[in-house]
């Protein structure tokens, strides 16, 4: 699931389900028995249960993010990808970033999920914007302590 955040720290957010997660979360959000359904031909009402759990999932992460860092941040509509990891990682980063960027990654587990279950988030953005998000949510000086993290 991809979508491009708006505002003074732009960026793209990436989540990564394993069918597994995807089959348990599809099955919680529908209110169906539990399958591991075949992402290579998900329903309408699946690909949009998936969609709407990867918003849900997004929102949160930059909502809190938006508090911490007191700046507006949007989320763009959701997209799915559904392919090896790796080939998914390598288009949006050759098509987002030139090849400058950096990636905070959440490891996300689901509390009433399964064991083993749950989604990684990546938030990919540019050393600079990096640079200027941890000074927002450390409270420094705009690049100040930005030496360790690659920005100016």
């Amino acid at each position: 699931l991809h979508m491009r955040i708006h505002g003074p720290f732009r960026g793209d957010l990436l989540i990564a389900l394993s069918p597994a997660s995807a089959g348990w979360l599809l099955a919680a959000v529908l209110e169906r028995p539990r399958t591991h359904p075949d992402l290579g031909n998900l329903t309408r009402i699946e690909e949009s249960g998936l969609l709407e759990i990867g918003n849900t999932m997004a929102g949160s992460y930059l909502s809190a993010l938006s508090n911490i860092a007191k700046q507006s941040l949007l989320l763009s509509i959701p997209e799915i990808a559904i392919d090896m990891a790796g080939a998914v990682v390598d288009d949006l980063l050759a098509e987002t970033t030139r090849g400058a960027a950096t990636v905070l990654l959440i490891d996300m587990a689901l509390a009433a999920g399964p064991p083993g279950s749950g989604a990684l988030m990546l938030h990919l953005l540019d050393p600079v914007t990096l640079c200027r998000l941890m000074s927002a949510v450390t409270g420094a000086r705009d690049g100040q302590g930005c030496e360790a993290i690659g920005g100016v």
